[in-house]
């Protein structure tokens, strides 16, 4: 049986993922048994889950993040780029049509695509340097149109993260 709190969900060609605090689980018949689905995770602390339009699975973990091509045999580590942030830990991905997979952690927001394999920064302590700012919620509406939620604001780009706005007008403070 799978142990730990489920916080990630996915279907994939037929086959259910679960993220929980003991790793990820898989299951082939519609939930009936499910399996752990480790090897290669060198944190089974998973956070999220993000299916990529390119066919890769991403795990937020309490470590970084972990790529699984959809039929691979095993997790492959995916943190270059992330050491930027305070820690490893990430807390959220989105992953868009347009081939990009957003990591969320606790320095800000990340990118990378299917070409790069390079995390790159695109909205650092949006809640100002003194402040730890998680991200805990990513949507994009199109390439240069992205929503980034911390645990205290919602913040928009319209230009690809080249400038952020806060956008908290009505929401409790």
């Amino acid at each position: 049986d799978a142990t730990g709190d489920v916080r990630a969900f996915l279907l994939v060609e037929g086959r259910l993922y679960a993220g929980t605090s003991a790793g990820v689980f898989q299951s082939d018949d519609a939930g009936q048994t499910w399996t752990a689905f480790n090897e290669g995770l060198t944190n089974v602390d998973v956070r999220d889950l993000a299916l990529a339009s390119f066919g890769t699975i991403y795990a937020a973990t309490a470590a970084g993040t972990f790529v699984y091509p959809v039929g691979a045999a095993r997790w492959t580590e995916d943190t270059d780029g992330l050491s930027e942030a305070r820690d490893l830990e990430v807390f959220a991905l989105s992953a868009s049509p347009t081939r990009k997979v957003y990591a969320g952690t606790r320095g800000g927001l990340f990118v990378t695509d299917a070409d790069s394999l390079q995390w790159t920064a695109l909205l650092r302590d949006p809640d100002g340097p003194t402040r730890p700012s998680t991200i805990i919620g990513i949507v994009e509406l199109d390439e240069a149109s992205i929503y980034a939620a911390t645990t205290e604001s919602v913040f928009i780009t319209q230009n690809e993260g080249e400038t952020w706005t806060r956008i908290n007008d009505g929401l409790p403070e």
